[in-house]
C-alpha cells in the first residue's frame, strides 16, 4: 500500500505539470526506485540501468516457471499451470503492482491478484541475486574461473579420450546397476552410434586424465551452475542467496575406488595447497546414511565425497564419486536419482506454494497426481 501510493503521488504530480505519458510513467518508476533505495542501497545515478535490470529479472521470471512447468508436468497438467493472459503479456513492474489489486471475487481475478504478486515476487529475488552478485551471469563468469584453475593445476593439458560405458540395470532392484554390471572400454572410433535396449545403458563419456600415483588415471568431470537457485530460496523461505553452497560445484567421476582415492590425493597436492581456501570432507562412500545430515530429502543411496572452496568471494562445490554410482544417479528409479530427488523436494516444499491448490485445482497430497509425476521423470530417463 505504501509503495503505490508513493508511485500514485509521483505520477499524479507529473500529470499535473502536464508531462507527457512515458514521462509520468517514468515518474513512477523513479518513485518505486527512490522506495527501495535504503533497502537495496540502490543510487539514483543508477536509476534506470535499475530499472532495466528488474524488468529482465521479470521476463527471466516468466521463463523459470515455465521451464519448471515443461520439466515436472505432463501435457494434461500444464495449460491450468500456465499464466493467465494479462499475467503473462505483462512487464511493466507497475502494470504488476496495479494487478495485485484486481477487484473480483470470481476466479480469474483471485488467479490474476497472486500470480502478478508472485511475479513480483520472483523478479524481486532475481534482482536480488543480481544486484549482491549472484544472478545468472556472475556465477557463470566465476564458475569460468574456477573451472579453468581445475583444469589448469588438476588434469593434464590437452589429454582426453572418448569411453564406452555399458551398464546392465537391474529392473528388480529399481533398475540399479547390477553388480558386476559395468563394462568400460576405450570407445572406437569405428562404431557410429550407441544403442540402449531395455536394461543395458550405454553411453559415451569424454574423460580427462590426471598423472599421479606414477599413472595416468580417467575422469569423467563436468561443471554446473545452479540457473534455478530461486526455487531453492522459495523451498527453503530465505532470501539471501549467500546463504546456498551450491550454486556453483564440479564433479569428478572416478572409474574405481582405488583411482577416486588416489583422485583425491592429488586434489589435495594440486588444489587444496591454500590454507583456508578448501574445507569439508563430508563422504558417505564407505559408511552408511547421507552425505548432508540437515538435508531432509538427502537419500542414502547417493554416494559421493563432499568438498566446498571459497574462491573469488564465493563458495564452490566439489564432489567425486565413483562410475557406478553415477550410473545409479542417472538411470536408476532410486531416490539417488536427480531428477527423482528434485521432483520428490519440489512436491514437498515447493509445488504448494508456487502452484497452491485453490487456483490450480491440484491436490499435492493426491497420491495418483504424485504418481502420474514420477512416470514422466521415469519417462524421461528411458525407462519403460
Amino acid at each position: 500500500a505504501g509503495l503505490l501510493s508513493a508511485i500514485g503521488r509521483a505520477m499524479g504530480h507529473a500529470r499535473a505539470e502536464k508531462k507527457l505519458s512515458s514521462e509520468i510513467h517514468d515518474a513512477g518508476l523513479f518513485a518505486a526506485h527512490k522506495y527501495f533505495s535504503k533497502t537495496y542501497d540502490l543510487q539514483p545515478s543508477l536509476v534506470r540501468q535499475d530499472i532495466v535490470s528488474f524488468i529482465r529479472a521479470i521476463k527471466r521470471a516468466r521463463i523459470l516457471l515455465y521451464e519448471l512447468i515443461e520439466k515436472y508436468f505432463p501435457k494434461q497438467y500444464q495449460k491450468q499451470l500456465e499464466l493467465t493472459s494479462d499475467v503473462d503479456m505483462e512487464n511493466d513492474p507497475i502494470q504488476l503492482m496495479r494487478m495485485c489489486c484486481t477487484p473480483g471475487t470470481d476466479v480469474l481475478s483471485q488467479r490474476k491478484r497472486f500470480e502478478a504478486r508472485r511475479q513480483l515476487t520472483l523478479a524481486s529475488l532475481l534482482f536480488e541475486m543480481q544486484l549482491f552478485g549472484n544472478g545468472i551471469d556472475d556465477l557463470e563468469s566465476d564458475m569460468s574461473r574456477f573451472d579453468d584453475d581445475i583444469k589448469r593445476y588438476y588434469f593434464l593439458p590437452q589429454k582426453s579420450a572418448s569411453y564406452k560405458i555399458v551398464s546392465e540395470l537391474n529392473a528388480k532392484n529399481l533398475y540399479r546397476l547390477k553388480k558386476d554390471g559395468l563394462k568400460i572400454t576405450v570407445f572406437d572410433p569405428a562404431e557410429k552410434s550407441l544403442h540402449s535396449t531395455g536394461i543395458h545403458r550405454v553411453t559415451s563419456l569424454d574423460m580427462r586424465f590426471i598423472h599421479t600415483a606414477g599413472r595416468e588415471i580417467p575422469v569423467y568431470y563436468e561443471v554446473r551452475v545452479k540457473s534455478d537457485a530461486v526455487w531453492k530460496l522459495i523451498r527453503k523461505c530465505h532470501r539471501n542467496t549467500a546463504m546456498l553452497e551450491d550454486l556453483c560445484g564440479v564433479k569428478c567421476v572416478f572409474l574405481n575406488e582405488k583411482d577416486l582415492l588416489d583422485g583425491v590425493n592429488h586434489l589435495r597436492r594440486t588444489i587444496a595447497r591454500e590454507p583456508g581456501v578448501y574445507f569439508g570432507d563430508d563422504s558417505n562412500l564407505a559408511r552408511g546414511g547421507v552425505i548432508d545430515t540437515s538435508n531432509i530429502h538427502s537419500a542414502s543411496e547417493y554416494r559421493a565425497k563432499k568438498y566446498f572452496a571459497i574462491k573469488y568471494k564465493r563458495i564452490f562445490e566439489f564432489q567425486v564419486m565413483l562410475m557406478q554410482d553415477w550410473i545409479n544417479e542417472q538411470f536408476s528409479r532410486g531416490s539417488e536419482n536427480h531428477n527423482l530427488y528434485r521432483l520428490r523436494t519440489f512436491q514437498n516444499d515447493l509445488f504448494p506454494r508456487v502452484f497452491p491448490s485453490v487456483f490450480y485445482r491440484l491436490d499435492w497430497a493426491d497420491l495418483h497426481l504424485q504418481k502420474t509425476l514420477v512416470d514422466l521423470q521415469h519417462a524421461k530417463i528411458w525407462l519403460v
